[in-house]
């Protein structure tokens, strides 16, 4: 298993909470950021034992974003082993209409946050260990987290297809640039429970139609797995619940 201080973005949503303590299970200690309070979720972390600090950032905002995986490992008392990029946020846009500013504010907040925080991220990382064998042990994991317009574009959500597009190349090429002390990978969210964004006459189209909704149990399973899989790395794993 790979080391023990993780910051995990987006960690006030449902989905980054069971995430985050998946984490806290496997005796990772957590930074955990959202522009919402984490304050109730560090609470739960430290009841199993861990170290947890409650980080209040805006993603949009670059000082904020450059300064927080090194608050985030300052608050933990050592460098970051693991990062989960799970912050994108969603708002419908169409190719007619869409603006300048619109473009700029989807991709910073969905592609250029994420890629960002892996810079820092790599920087600070602690470098790989060799197995018994010799070969190179990443003890490092970035997580990128992608909803199904990685796969199912939306013309109604043109700049969100479009970066988690990119979200998919950045986690393979960055896979190849650092390896072997870092592995990267990404989760592919199947649809989730209606939502601001979503009707329920659509979501249940999608269950019927065999896509199913993303359980966030589901994901943080897949979140043990690849945090345990040092040899698995620019993979990404689509979770679909029927």
């Amino acid at each position: 298993m790979i080391g023990n201080a993780a910051l995990v973005t987006g960690a006030a949503s449902p989905l980054g909470a069971a995430m985050a303590l998946a984490l806290a299970d496997l005796g990772f200690n957590l930074a955990l950021q959202d522009v919402a309070s984490t304050v109730n979720l560090a609470e739960q972390v430290r009841s199993k034992g861990r170290k947890a600090v409650a980080m209040e950032a805006d993603m949009q905002d670059a000082a904020q974003l450059d300064a927080l995986v090194s608050d985030a490992s300052e608050g933990l008392g050592g460098p970051l082993t693991c990062l989960i990029n799970s912050t994108a946020p969603l708002s419908p846009d169409a190719l007619v209409t869409l603006s300048r500013a619109e473009w700029d504010q989807s991709m910073d907040a969905a592609l250029w946050a994420p890629l960002r925080l892996a810079q820092r991220f790599a920087q600070q990382a602690p470098k790989g260990m060799r197995a018994q064998n010799g070969e190179p042990f990443a003890q490092n994991l970035i997580l990128n987290i992608i909803d199904q317009r990685v796969s199912d574009c939306a013309p109604d959500f043109m700049t969100h297809s479009i970066a988690a597009a990119g979200l998919k190349a950045f986690t393979k090429t960055a896979a190849l640039d650092l390896a072997p002390d870092i592995r990267v990978n990404a989760i592919g969210l199947g649809p989730q429970r209606p939502g601001q964004y979503q009707f329920a006459a659509h979501a249940s189209d999608q269950r019927f139609t065999g896509e199913g909704f993303a359980n966030f149990s589901e994901v943080a399973t897949a979140v043990r797995y690849f945090s345990q899989a040092p040899a698995v790395t620019g993979q990404l794993m689509s979770v679909r619940v029927e």
